[in-house]
């Protein structure tokens, strides 16, 4: 494995994920993977970001209209 030098970043545009901001991953790694079901040399198809965690929507959205609305549980 080699070791990396100076400051490094995830170029990323899924902003369905957890960890995704401002075009970046924010995680300081992630894993990737292949999809058993495709076999068409192409990276989108073949690849897959194994640390994609789904975003809570509905969780940031009502957390938004709390502070937004002065609303509480």
């Amino acid at each position: 494995m080699s070791e990396l030098y100076g400051r490094q970043g995830i170029g990323c545009n899924v902003s369905s994920c957890t960890y995704f901001e401002d075009n970046q991953c924010t995680l300081h790694s992630i894993q990737v993977g292949y999809n058993n079901n495709v076999s068409s040399g192409l990276a989108q198809e073949e690849t897959l970001c194994l640390s994609y965690k789904r975003r809570d929507v509905f969780k940031e959205d009502r957390a938004e209209h709390i502070e937004r609305f002065g609303l509480h549980n």
